[in-house]
């Protein structure tokens, strides 16, 4: 990124963080909320949600530093202890990255952000930031041990995951077996107390291994696979040579297989010439047989070194137009890039699930992947609020702007979106009789997809996630589609803005739809913050806990069994 290419981004940024964000309130110490409804007897277990909620940030001697992102508030762990037998729910919730905090506040920070462009990263601000950034991540001959570093010194606040394979290193034997680790879109990861959230540990994929684990972004979604108690990941590697690390950790976090390590396409004609693009990739797709990396055309500009220079992923990032998207199909079973197949332009920020099968005709793999595609990357200047239903806009300077153009995606701030992604299911195959990628749109306006963990890696029926209301796209409604007939059923009650549901299956159930949905609601009309248990199959609310009068952003969450079993993980 040039001078003027940097100049033109910081503008356009500044210009669009006009939104004075709100500060979700912290409850370290847990309360006990009743429930309206009627949880179900055998609903007993943990809900954990992670997202941003401070942007106003301050010290005691008035210091102060606003966060204008909705995506790049400091985050917080939520924890809901549901209790059927007193019909109540143990709520508590933290802030995970304190000495963060205290690093902004005091003007010393280099972070990188997702959407948030400091103000000091104008003028001069800018050159020292950025040499600091190069030398952390590029030029340090010696990397920093995470693991020495104040456990709330860095941000991690996309997805949490209990029962996280620890390195082997870093496993202590007199420690908790109940382990919580959160994770997001670069490699770094947090442990924290499964019950008071309190920040533990920070650590990276390399302390698992120290040889070929090693990248700056990874997927804030892993995979893992039930029967072999594999969890698997990407890392991405910025700087000259443009490479991506697929690799598996084993249930124990003591041993690590590399998959793969991808630096040029495989086309099925054999052709290896064509580079790869470093793709920003947020979540991929796991089979029995196989890892399915997608690369699309939204990818980091200059081979990384622009979200560096900048400290704001958006700004660092391009979508090469006319380009095609990649899905790289990597073999688990002898590990290897077997084929790269283009197909239409598309980008995922969250993939659903994914099956592999044989066709009988031709005696070829056949994979079936579901995600929510965005055609094009417009919808990256466009989140600046999301999910602030009580965001102001400042009328410091604001003037309505002309759409432009800027590295391949369109800056209209005057347009907010109207709809999610399209739920799309994508169909490869290989071989020597023919090798394509071809895709059909369930239905439109779908977000967050979750289904039930029983059916992972086979195929399935249904699937939940969020739309965009028709009379207010910034609230989101609860949706179920049939995936056999694209029939989609909702819930729109009045006020409720849904957050991703979370399936938890009934007991001895006898049907894929047999369970509820627990969501993490704001109710917009009264200004308040609910847990609610919905029915997974009509959508019908059958319990509610009013949290408080507040409203929360969350992205992700999971939900294990009061023994802590997992029951439902992102």
């Amino acid at each position: 990124m040039g001078v003027l290419d940097y100049l033109r981004a910081s503008s356009i940024v500044h210009s669009i963080q006009q939104y004075d964000l709100v500060n979700t309130p912290e409850f370290q110490k847990p309360v006990w909320l009743p429930v309206s409804g009627t949880i179900p007897p055998w609903l007993n277990g943990i809900l954990y949600r992670i997202g941003p909620a401070k942007y106003n940030l301050g010290d005691q001697n008035g210091k102060q530093y606003m966060i204008r992102h909705a995506f790049d508030g400091l985050p917080f762990i939520h924890r809901f202890e549901l209790c059927s037998k007193q019909q109540k729910v143990r709520y508590n919730s933290r802030l995970t990255a304190e000495a963060v905090e205290k690093t902004l506040v005091s003007g010393n920070s280099n972070n990188i952000f997702f959407g948030h462009m400091p103000d000091e990263e104008q003028g001069w601000g800018r050159f020292a930031k950025t040499i600091q950034r190069l030398d952390s991540t590029l030029f340090r001959a010696t990397p920093q041990d995470v693991t020495l570093l104040d456990p709330s010194s860095r941000a991690v606040g996309v997805t949490v995951t209990p029962n996280y394979p620890l390195p082997k290193a870093l496993q202590k034997a007199d420690s908790n077996d109940r382990v919580l680790v959160a994770k997001s879109d670069y490699n770094m990861l947090q442990q924290v107390n499964e019950d008071t959230l309190e920040p533990q540990l920070l650590f990276e994929y390399n302390h698992y291994d120290k040889k070929n684990l090693h990248g700056i972004p990874t997927a804030a979604h892993h995979q893992y696979d039930a029967e072999t108690g594999e969890t698997f990941n990407v890392l991405v590697n910025f700087g000259r040579v443009s490479k991506m690390t697929i690799f598996a950790l084993d249930h124990t976090g003591t041993q690590t297989r590399v998959l793969a390590e991808i630096t040029h396409r495989k086309l099925a004609n054999g052709d290896t010439s064509e580079p790869i693009l470093l793709s920003y990739i947020h979540s991929f797709w796991l089979t029995k047989h196989y890892v399915i990396i997608p690369e699309s055309p939204l990818h980091y500009g200059n081979r990384g070194l622009d979200v560096l220079m900048s400290g704001t992923i958006v700004t660092g990032l391009a979508w090469k137009k006319n380009t095609p998207t990649y899905l790289h199909i990597i073999s688990r079973d002898t590990g290897g890039l077997l084929v790269s197949l283009p197909t239409d332009p598309f980008f995922t920020f969250h993939t659903a699930n994914a099956w592999d099968t044989i066709d009988d005709k031709t005696g070829q793999p056949v994979i079936h992947l579901d995600c929510c595609a965005f055609d094009s990357a417009d919808f990256l200047y466009k989140l600046y609020n999301l999910g602030q239903r009580d965001a102001t806009e400042s009328t410091k300077d604001k003037k309505k702007t002309t759409p432009i153009e800027y590295r391949g995606i369109t800056i209209d701030e005057n347009n907010m979106p109207t709809s999610h992604a399209d739920l799309r299911r994508y169909s490869v195959t290989w071989g020597d009789k023919e090798n394509k990628a071809t895709s059909t749109t369930i239905t439109p306006n779908v977000e967050f997809p979750r289904f039930s963990q029983a059916y992972t890696l086979k195929p399935y029926q249904f699937l939940w996630g969020c739309q965009a209301s028709e009379d207010d796209p910034s609230r989101s409604v609860l949706c179920k589609v049939d995936l056999d007939t694209g029939h989609v059923t909702r819930n729109t009650s009045k006020g409720y803005s849904f957050s991703e549901p979370i399936f938890a299956p009934r007991p001895d159930a006898t049907s894929e739809d047999d369970g509820v949905l627990l969501s993490f609601v704001n109710n917009v009309s009264d200004h308040r913050c609910l847990l609610v248990i919905v029915d997974a199959s009509t959508l019908e609310e059958i319990a509610t806990c009013d949290v408080g009068d507040f409203t929360a952003t969350t992205f992700h969450g999971s939900f294990v069994s009061d023994k802590f079993e997992n029951i439902s993980v992102n």
